[in-house]
């Protein structure tokens, strides 16, 4: 089985990551709204990326084994990194929050306003998606089980019904919504690996598939606005169509995108500080003139200084690194 595209379109996924956020640190982003709602989702890519890589690892771990890879992975580098965030919300150097009622939280105890925004990754904006994700990894043993039943197609369309009901939540507030909602993304993903054919066989015309998508997706958006229902629909067949056009141009090594995708989650925990920097910086100097320029321009500076973060803090954790910084590239 050939994975070197899935690298590299795990690489790409953090790209569309972090220049989805470097667009929404923006004052205005009436020039390119229809950018915004392109890339506003581009998670459900991400969590297509995660079902795959369950798919094929899931065979190689009992369930506590899986937990513990996940916990000394994923959730310690997730702790360590959410240090600075949280420190700035206890020591008053923030007190304003998009859905969290700041001073009310500040009532609790000190270990339970920890608790609170561990739980919810709320002290950091990108940081939501780790406590969902880690609903996933809980669930190791029922999406190992589905896998495997032959209901599964049925799964996924039962998935996609009750996540396009269900919605996205709209301040990533709610971590077991969140979860619902993107169950359908990391079925695709499972059901990619597990039917060996089917990428090749939607490569053949990917390009074309993906392009449609997008014009699509364009239009809709223009005409009708933003709905995270119809755009779970939409993002699922770009994300499926992409690992077509990876699989079909890029199933080789590329350097840069190897790179990318091997800190993948260092890149997650940390862009978000970045963002956050060009997001105050941007209100103070009220700044709004050419938006897609200066959405090109934060989106290469936070991935360049998050990039070289890494590098930076690497030596200082020596074999470590893995358990502190979430990758060990």
């Amino acid at each position: 089985m050939r994975y070197e595209y899935m690298h590299n379109l795990r690489g790409f996924a953090i790209l569309l990551v972090i220049y989805g956020h470097a667009v929404a640190a923006l004052n205005s982003i009436d020039g390119i709204y229809l950018i915004r709602d392109l890339l506003v989702n581009g998670t459900v890519l991400f969590v297509v990326i995660a079902g795959y890589f369950f798919s094929v690892v899931e065979t190689r771990y009992t369930y506590k084994k899986y937990l513990f890879s996940k916990l000394k992975n994923v959730v310690f580098p997730y702790i360590f990194l959410s240090i600075p965030a949280i420190l700035i919300y206890i020591l008053g150097y923030k007190s304003h929050h998009t859905w969290v009622d700041i001073d009310v939280l500040r009532q609790s105890s000190l270990i339970e306003q920890i608790i609170f925004y561990l739980t919810t990754g709320s002290h950091l904006g990108p940081l939501w998606f780790i406590p969902m994700i880690i609903v996933f990894y809980i669930l190791f043993p029922f999406f190992k089980l589905i896998k495997y039943n032959p209901l599964f197609n049925f799964f996924i369309i039962i998935s996609v019904v009750v996540s396009v009901f269900v919605g996205r939540p709209e301040n990533n507030d709610n971590a077991l919504q969140s979860f619902i909602y993107f169950i359908p993304a990391y079925l695709i993903g499972i059901y990619i690996h597990a039917n060996k054919g089917f990428i090749s066989s939607v490569s053949a015309r990917s390009d074309i598939y993906l392009a449609a998508c997008i014009i699509a997706s364009l239009f809709l958006y223009s005409f009708f606005g933003y709905n995270s229902s119809i755009d779970m629909c939409i993002k699922l067949l770009i994300s499926i169509f992409s690992f077509g056009l990876f699989y079909k141009y890029l199933d080789f090594k590329l350097k840069f995108f190897g790179m990318l995708a091997s800190i993948s989650f260092y890149l997650f925990f940390v862009h978000g500080y970045l963002t956050g920097a060009a997001r105050i910086l941007l209100k103070k100097t009220n700044y709004i003139d050419n938006s897609l320029l200066l959405s090109v321009a934060i989106f290469m500076l936070v991935t360049l200084f998050s990039v070289l973060s890494y590098f930076l803090l690497k030596p200082l954790f020596g074999v470590r690194k893995k358990e502190f910084l979430g990758a060990d590239y």
